[in-house]
């Protein structure tokens, strides 16, 4: 059987997969079609159904939760860190903090669908936004085009090696809001439609996945360094295992807790129209 896998072109997901792609593990039959787009594309394509497993963000599964199912294993939280709003060094950051607050600083977003924007409504209700390409924002920052951005992925751990200054780290905020629960991100969802006994194949697969990569450290970031935007081997490491470790393998009691009051809060201010069933395979 053909399945039309889909994932971001960043190192953490490459790690995550490397044995799927690689056939270091038993793939029971099942053939991997491998297809790569930015997560808010990954998103959009998530309500067209057009991939059977497919990674989305948690903001963006309340949209298409009738549609896909959570896989236990693969998703992408922050255990006190996540999505970083910056700005240039030297900027006075508590300015920044307050005119976001009273929408007269329009702050840079990778996506109306991702769980970093809807972190930064939760956490600024009346911020004025424009959406952005992730990969453009801190340029934009950098070249004076805009004040305020919100950085995901490998930038988190980069940014300050440029002219750059983190204005709030948002999971620190929601740990510190929530007291002390995880930052949900992203999730490995799967088609409702397919046999139950292949969600349950595919779920496994992707768990021996992951604990695969874990196991065998080196070289899965060896081939996540092909998809690492130029981190050195320390960086890589580093970011690789913010969002791949040994608790990615499964949805447990804090994460699920975490997630149920990040959509219960989300909808309280209207963000979402619905609070999704945590379906999880």
């Amino acid at each position: 059987m053909r399945i039309k896998l889909a994932h971001s072109p960043d190192s953490d997901d490459a790690f995550m997969f490397y044995a799927i792609l690689n056939k270091k593990i038993d793939l029971k039959n099942y053939e991997f079609e491998n297809n790569l787009a930015d997560i808010e594309t990954l998103n959009k394509c998530a309500l067209e159904e057009i991939y059977d497993l497919t990674a989305v963000s948690y903001n963006a599964y309340t949209k298409v939760h009738n549609k896909y199912q959570i896989l236990k294993a693969g998703s992408s939280i922050g255990y006190g860190y996540g999505p970083i709003l910056i700005c240039r060094k030297g900027d006075d950051i508590e300015e920044i903090k307050r005119l976001i607050s009273l929408a007269k600083l329009k702050v840079l977003s990778p996506g109306e669908l991702t769980s970093a924007h809807l972190t930064l409504q939760l956490a600024f209700p009346q911020a004025d936004f424009r959406i952005e390409k992730f990969n453009k924002i801190k340029d934009l920052i950098l070249n004076g085009t805009e004040r305020v951005g919100l950085i995901i992925h490998e930038t988190q751990v980069t940014f300050e090696d440029d002219n750059l200054e983190k204005v709030l780290d948002l999971g620190e905020w929601w740990s510190k809001e929530t007291n002390g629960l995880v930052l949900p991100l992203g999730v490995n969802i799967i088609k409702r439609s397919l046999t139950t006994e292949v969600k349950k194949d595919l779920s496994e697969i992707l768990k021996k996945s992951i604990e695969y990569s874990l196991n065998n450290e080196d070289k899965a970031l060896e081939f996540a360094s092909n998809y690492a935007s130029g981190l050195d081997l320390i960086k890589l490491k580093r970011f690789v295992s913010m969002y791949v470790n040994h608790k990615t393998l499964n949805l447990e009691e804090l994460e699920i807790k975490s997630i149920q009051e990040f959509y219960k809060r989300a909808f309280s201010l209207q963000l979402i129209k619905e609070i999704p069933e945590l379906d999880i395979i």
